[in-house]
C-alpha cells in the first residue's frame, strides 16, 4: 500500500484494510453499540440528557481515535492488536473532541456572520422566518457550510497522524486539501461522503424495519436500535475513516508532505511531522 492511485485503488485499499481488521472493528463497535443501547438511550428516555450527551461525545471521539489508530497502523505496516489500538485510542481521543469543539465554533461563527449579513431576520432568533423570507440566501449559506465540511474532512487523519489538533490543525489540513490535486481531492471526498451517507441511511433502515414490527418499543425495537448502532460503528464509521485517511495520504503526497513513515520508524514513534 505504498502508492495510491485513482479512485478504484483507493476503494480497493479501503476494503482491504477493513477486511484485515474486521473483528477488531466489530468488537469495538459491538461494545459501543451495547453501551449506547443499554445505558445511554434508556438514560435519555429517563430525562438524563445532561449525562447522556457528554458520554456519547466521549464515546464517539474514542471510536474515531481507535479506528484511526488501526487504519494508520496498516498504512505504516503495523497490525495493531485490540489492546494496543485501545491504548493508543485512549491516549489520543481528546484530540478529536477538541477538533469537534473548534469546528463547531468555526461553523457557528461563519453561519452567524453570513446569516446576519444576508438575512437579518435571524437577529430575532426565528430560523423558520429567515428561511421563508430569503430561501435563496439560506440555501447558499447551507452550501457554504457543506463546502467547509468537505474541506475539513482531512482533519481527523491529520490529527491522528501528526498529533496536532484545534484551530491550527483545521487550517493546516484544509491547506493540504487545497495544495494537492484539488479536483481529485474534492471528487474523492464528495464520493466518500456520499457513500458514508448512504451507509448511514441503510443502517437507519434496519432500525425502521424492526420498529415497524415492534411499534410499541418491544424486543425487536431495541434489537433494531442495537443493530443500527452496530452497523454505524463497525462498518460505516470505519469505512469513512479509512477512506479519508487514504485520501489524506494522497493529498499529502501531492502537496509535498511527508505522508507515511517507514514501518521501522513508525514502530518507534506514534506521530510524524508534516512539512
Amino acid at each position: 500500500m505504498k502508492e495510491i492511485g485513482g479512485l478504484r485503488r483507493l476503494f480497493s485499499d479501503v476494503f482491504r484494510i477493513l477486511g484485515r481488521n474486521f473483528w477488531k472493528l466489530f468488537a469495538a463497535g459491538g461494545v459501543f453499540s451495547l453501551v449506547v443501547t443499554v445505558v445511554l438511550l434508556p438514560a435519555l428516555v429517563w430525562g438524563r440528557e445532561t449525562l447522556v450527551w457528554p458520554m456519547l461525545a466521549f464515546l464517539l471521539c474514542f471510536m474515531d481515535a481507535y479506528v484511526s489508530q488501526i487504519v494508520f497502523g496498516e498504512l505504516r505496516g503495523e497490525s495493531l492488536s485490540i489492546a494496543e489500538a485501545n491504548r493508543r485510542g485512549w491516549r489520543t481521543f481528546l484530540r478529536p473532541l477538541a477538533n469537534g469543539i473548534c469546528l463547531g465554533l468555526l461553523y457557528y461563527g461563519a453561519a452567524l456572520v453570513l446569516a446576519l449579513c444576508f438575512s437579518p431576520e435571524l437577529l430575532n432568533g426565528n430560523l423558520r422566518l429567515a428561511f421563508e423570507a430569503k430561501p435563496g440566501v439560506m440555501a447558499v449559506l447551507s452550501i457554504i457550510l457543506f463546502a467547509m465540511e468537505v474541506h475539513a474532512s482531512l482533519l481527523l487523519p491529520y490529527t491522528i497522524h501528526t498529533g496536532r489538533y484545534g484551530f491550527p490543525a483545521i487550517f493546516k489540513s484544509i491547506g493540504i486539501f487545497l495544495r494537492g490535486r484539488y479536483g481529485r481531492n474534492l471528487g474523492h471526498m464528495l464520493l466518500i461522503l456520499l457513500c458514508t451517507a448512504a451507509g448511514a441511511l441503510a443502517a437507519m433502515q434496519i432500525f425502521r424495519i424492526c420498529q415497524f414490527f415492534s411499534p410499541g418499543g418491544g424486543v425487536l425495537f431495541w434489537l433494531g436500535v442495537l443493530l443500527a448502532f452496530l452497523a454505524q460503528a463497525a462498518v460505516v464509521l470505519p469505512f469513512s475513516i479509512a477512506a479519508r485517511s487514504l485520501a489524506y495520504q494522497n493529498a499529502g503526497r501531492d502537496a509535498g508532505c511527508k505522508a507515511v513513515l517507514p514501518a521501522e520508524e513508525a514502530s518507534q514513534d506514534n506521530t510524524i511531522e508534516i512539512e
